[in-house]
């Protein structure tokens, strides 16, 4: 016999999508990935309309991005120089999005990986109610792996529109 009230069921969707530093060559063993960009998206999931969407520099600390990050990216050392941290970056995400009370969607592991480097700050992820987006795909389609963000809206017949690797427009096809 079920509970509906212990069924939970979700308003509004957020969608996030990060990007972090990388290296020129070979990371040094000393160094971890950095957040460098968070942008989320919220969708209504009755009207499927975006109700709110915002884009955040994150400074990594060490203070690096590489000349390959930026090809990756299009962000240069100069554009997150000023912003800043995650803390305070992911306290304002919090503010705007209030993610603990909404299903939380990546694609592939970010919410992993926003989990660990909450972990470098001794922080708790803001993400509570997470799915992988890339997962359910892979899954629902059968594929022998994790197709890349592209590959699938390519399959699905969905038009890429933005940059590859920015977080806002990354964080946009989740949804």
């Amino acid at each position: 016999m079920g509970n509906k009230d212990s069924e939970v069921q979700f308003e509004r969707a957020v969608y996030i999508d990060l990007e972090w530093n990388c290296w020129d060559s070979t990371k040094p063993t000393t160094q971890h990935r950095e957040i460098i960009e968070i942008g989320a998206v919220e969708l209504n999931l009755e009207t499927l309309e975006i109700e709110l969407q915002k884009d955040y520099l994150v400074r990594p600390r060490p203070f690096d991005i590489s000349d390959r990050c930026t090809a990756i990216t299009g962000l240069t050392a100069a554009d997150p120089k000023c912003s800043p941290l995650l803390p305070e970056v992911l306290a304002r995400f919090e503010q705007d999005f209030s993610p603990k009370q909404k299903m939380c969607c990546t694609w592939g592991h970010d919410s992993e990986f926003l989990a660990e480097a909450c972990g470098r700050y001794k922080l708790r992820s803001p993400l509570r109610n997470c799915v992988d987006v890339a997962q359910l795909f892979w899954r629902n389609f059968l594929l022998r792996s994790q197709p890349s963000l592209r590959t699938a809206m390519d399959a699905l017949g969905i038009q890429f529109d933005g940059v590859a690797h920015t977080a806002l427009a990354d964080a946009k096809k989740h949804g």
